[in-house]
């Protein structure tokens, strides 16, 4: 049974509408789109945001972020559980033909211009060109899926694999950052 106290709240860039039916008012949300250089991501806004240590990650902001750099053609932003910091910020890209050899270091300082150091990936694989994304009957990026293809784990939880870039996180609450915000003012 729906009532009028069960309206969802509204999302910050999206609109609510109501409609009516024999089972009383009905509430639609619209889908916010991230507009980039290029290409447009429409997605419904649930499960976008895991912790890295104490801070929320908003996965479409950093995938709208990546997507915008001009040597990727393809970039999905995925959460990978680390008993060291809750979830790891992985990136699964595929590169330009013309693009230079990509590693994680050249990814983060492409990012960091735009993203606070917590959202900057610390995990990095590099798509092949036979290599393809495994998706749902949706055509939505099916995210368990790809993140046992594509970053395997060993029984201590530890990506593992020829080609997936780790970076070492160990110290990553006593690094020195270039902007005060990087760390969400938690120094």
């Amino acid at each position: 049974m729906r009532t009028a106290s069960s309206r969802p709240a509204t999302l910050r860039s999206g609109k609510t509408t109501e409609s009516s039916s024999r089972e009383g008012p009905t509430w639609t949300v619209s889908v916010p789109r991230i507009s980039v250089p290029r290409r447009v991501l429409t997605r419904a806004c649930l499960n976008t945001v895991f912790k890295f240590y104490t801070y929320k990650v908003p996965r479409l902001v950093v995938e709208s972020r990546l997507l915008a750099l001009p040597y990727l053609t393809e970039g999905y932003v995925l959460p990978i559980q680390d008993p060291q910091c809750d979830s790891r910020v992985a990136v699964l890209v595929r590169t330009n033909d013309k693009a230079d050899k990509v590693d994680l270091g050249k990814i983060r300082t492409d990012l960091s211009v735009q993203l606070p150091a917590y959202q900057l990936p610390t995990v990095l694989r590099v798509l092949k060109d036979h290599e393809t994304v495994p998706r749902t009957w949706s055509d939505k990026t099916a995210m368990a899926k790809a993140i046992n293809l594509f970053f395997p784990q060993d029984v201590d939880q530890n990506v593992v694999g020829a080609d997936v870039e780790v970076m070492d996180i160990g110290n990553f609450m006593k690094a020195k950052t270039q902007k005060m915000w990087d760390l969400s003012g938690m120094r």
